[in-house]
């Protein structure tokens, strides 16, 4: 599902020396025997483990050690949950804080680095499932009593693996907590809110995300056509957000339906929105059509830039895995992104006419 995206590395390594240690810490298992590390897995590895040895003196060396490790995060996660399994965290050693302060900013890269994607979809951050509890009790508290050295614009940026990890009703105490923040609506930021209500619905608490659907569903009744476009469309990608896809389905529909009678084009990030829905609800027909409108748009050369899609990203993502299997989502990325006739190479022959319509 697409997303604007913004990634950022903003933490402060001293501070995060002194966080305190979560309870518990599982271990990945697995039937089948790993793939022998590689050598560059290695000596990342034995880079990371010589800073455990004293990171709580070099911290200035540990994101040029998470930055090694990022060569294979797969191998880094599981080797960090064996660390934390084998090691009494609640003793506080150096070593045992400052393996702590390692695991958490591996975490943070790894949600980086997914939101380097510019794609949303469930399960996401399934690869930070070696390291629980220890994540979902670390975002946790990043979440709710953010540190200094952790900006609270990167709030956000928690919601979604938080979501993918912590399946079940968190605690009592946690929950409130991000009640409250979802209805502090004067200090709190807007996409954060929703972000956490959009959690908070899949928790079983569905109020603060009812208020949301009752404003959006005024605006498509009210104002000019533009805003009643942007309405559905909102409200369409607020129910994506909350998971509803069927709802979402509708509403995508009635956009359209909008669009078309009040003559407000759609722009082809939504139509790879309305794409990725009937994907995910195995309308197969229904998603094509979509995907070749979208590419429609793109391929228009006069489009404006900031609406353009990244062929890799139709191409990746996970939600339109069952439209790229049909010949016509090729046919139609081929179009999208077909280059102009003058930039095709010399020795290519071209008909009659200066070249064929693409």
């Amino acid at each position: 599902m697409p997303s604007p995206v913004a990634a950022s590395r903003h933490w402060t390594n001293l501070a995060l020396l002194a966080l305190v240690a979560s309870p518990a810490f599982a271990q990945q298992s697995s039937t089948q025997d790993p793939a022998p590390p590689s050598p560059q897995f290695e000596a990342a590895q034995a880079a990371a483990e010589r800073w455990l040895a004293d990171g709580q003196d070099r911290d200035v060396e540990v994101e040029k050690v998470v930055a090694q490790l990022a060569c294979d995060r797969k191998a880094a996660i599981a080797w960090l949950a064996t660390q934390l399994a084998q090691t009494d965290v609640q003793a506080k050693t150096p070593r045992s804080r400052a393996l702590l302060s390692l695991a958490t900013l591996v975490a943070l890269d790894f949600v980086t680095w997914q939101r380097a994607t510019n794609m949303v979809f469930v399960g996401q951050y399934d690869g930070l499932q070696p390291l629980q509890p220890f994540v979902t009790d670390r975002f946790f508290e990043l979440l709710l009593a953010p540190p200094p050295w952790f900006s609270i614009d990167r709030r956000v940026h928690l919601v979604g693996p938080l979501r993918d990890l912590q399946l079940r009703t968190p605690p009592a105490e946690r929950l409130e907590a991000v009640i409250r923040i979802v209805e502090n609506e004067r200090l709190e930021p807007t996409d954060l809110r929703r972000a956490l209500t959009a959690a908070l619905w899949q928790w079983g608490t569905k109020e603060p995300g009812q208020r949301i659907v009752a404003e959006l569903q005024q605006g498509i009744a009210d104002g000019t056509a533009e805003d009643r476009v942007r309405a559905s469309l909102e409200l369409a990608d607020f129910y994506v957000l909350l998971r509803e896809y069927k709802r979402a389905a509708n509403l995508y529909r009635t956009a359209q339906a909008l669009s078309k009678n009040l003559g407000v084009p759609l722009r082809p990030v939504a139509w790879y929105a309305v794409a990725c829905v009937h994907a995910l609800l195995g309308e197969q027909e229904l998603g094509l059509q979509a995907i070749e409108r979208c590419a429609e748009l793109l391929a228009d050369p006069n489009l404006d830039a900031s609406w353009r899609i990244e062929r890799k990203t139709l191409e990746t993502d996970p939600e339109l895995a069952a439209l790229r299997k049909d010949a016509r989502f090729a046919a139609a990325m081929a179009k999208a992104f077909a280059k102009p006739a003058d930039e095709k190479a010399p020795s290519e022959p071209k008909a009659d006419g200066g070249g064929r319509d693409r």
